[in-house]
């Protein structure tokens, strides 16, 4: 679903998420930057790390707001 292919063709798909469970990043092999080696992957976990994301809504129901 994330990777706009069928289910199955997905094989070896990894997802970024943040503290919130929001959906930050996605790489399948083959994808740049190359999550394989560590260093590019822990860039990739600080870069969500760093930058919150500053459009989620808070609080658990925003009815009548």
């Amino acid at each position: 679903m994330f990777r706009g292919q069928d289910a199955g063709q997905g094989e070896g798909a990894e997802f970024l998420l943040d503290p919130a469970g929001a959906l930050r990043a996605a790489w399948a092999p083959g994808g740049k930057p190359d999550w394989s080696d560590a260093d590019v992957l822990e860039r990739e976990i600080a870069a969500v790390r760093d930058h919150p994301d500053a459009t989620r809504p808070t609080g658990s129901n925003l009815h009548g707001r």
